[in-house]
């Protein structure tokens, strides 16, 4: 049952309505222990006398006429599970109810274990972008890790429990050391290619400068710049020393290391498409960036109408209920009689 409600072109705001679909047999139970205990053949009013009860034209009106029933019970539980459509929203003109699309690039190099955030700067970015996450109504999210190389590990999605799982638990193997921004934003750029997307954001957060991969980080930008997407760029560190982690052949050390973020190429990132560059010195800096970020995306997205939910669209299952009653009163009035009661 839950793969065919997600073949269905519309989402659900409240899945827990489905569970009403576990009374579908105890329906058709009741309908079929009905039919076989009525009296009678049945015809069709609209025909001759003699035409035979048990004709394949009679007796595939008569299945429809018994799932009637069971069509519109299901068409009501659809409608009470609050569906929507991304689809109908994004051809909306001047309306934007639907948020927006927001990857999150959270840099899981070494130098992100430096204590100068406490317990350290990764803890720290992972927390703050737990509560940004909780926050949000509306937003699609998805979460990219990115060090010498990328892991895309959440596509953008309404399911914040789920990409709260993926934000917290622990990365399935180890990424390539280094840091490679232009990798990690690359990555974040695929879930967002789809032209109907109508605002992409991705927020690229880093404690270093690019020294690996294969996209150089202003290649990525020029590819963001093309397929609409806007990049805030967070450089994380305090400034001068820190006690950082260094690998060396007996295992990690953590030596005071200066703190060394390539402003200027997350500065030109952001401004080439249209986003911008912030620093983070310590956590109350990286929360009041978060919600700079989300006053800046307000108002770049005209809105008519402001809803705190997603508006849903229950009209088509509620037409399609509608039609299930009155086919069921057109067959009781006119297609079906009793010949018991003749």
């Amino acid at each position: 049952m839950e793969r065919m409600i997600n073949a269905l072109p519309f989402a659900f705001q409240e899945p827990r309505w489905f569970w009403a679909f576990a009374f579908v047999p105890i329906l058709a139970a009741v309908i079929y222990y009905r039919e076989k205990r009525s009296q009678g053949d049945f015809k069709m009013n609209l025909l001759p006398e003699n035409l035979a009860a048990k004709s394949w034209g009679l007796f595939a009106f008569r299945i429809l006429y018994l799932l009637l029933p069971i069509f519109l019970y299901s068409f009501l539980i659809l409608a009470l599970a609050q569906p929507y459509s991304w689809r109908k929203s994004l051809n909306k003109n001047q309306e934007s109810t639907y948020g927006i699309d927001i990857m999150l690039a959270i840099d899981q190099s070494l130098s992100m274990q430096a204590t100068d955030f406490y317990p350290n700067r990764i803890e720290v970015a992972k927390k703050v972008a737990s509560d940004f996450i909780q926050s949000r109504k509306g937003d699609k999210i998805g979460l990219v890790f990115y060090s010498g190389q990328a892991l895309l590990a959440c596509y953008p999605t309404l399911d914040y429990g789920k990409l709260l799982q993926k934000l917290t638990e622990p990365i399935p193997y180890d990424l390539e050391p280094g840091t490679a921004i232009g990798v990690g934003l690359g990555t974040s750029l695929i879930p967002l290619r789809n032209k109907q997307i109508r605002s992409k954001v991705v927020i690229l957060l880093t404690d270093g400068t690019n020294n690996t991969g294969d996209v150089s980080p202003m290649e990525a930008a020029q590819i963001a710049q093309g397929i609409g997407t806007r990049v805030y760029t967070i450089g994380v560190g305090t400034n001068g020393i820190a006690r950082t982690p260094r690998m060396t052949a007996s295992g990690v050390i953590y030596e005071n290391i200066p703190v060394e973020i390539d402003e200027l190429t997350l500065r030109n990132i952001a401004e080439l498409t249209g986003g911008a560059y912030y620093r983070a010195n310590d956590e109350n800096t990286l929360r009041y960036i978060y919600q700079q970020i989300e006053t800046l995306e307000k108002r770049k997205i005209p809105r008519e109408h402001q809803h705190d939910y997603l508006p849903s669209s229950p009209e088509i299952f509620l037409v399609l209920a509608l039609l299930c009653w009155i086919l069921m009163w057109v067959f009781d009035q006119f297609i079906f009689i009793s010949s018991s009661n003749a």
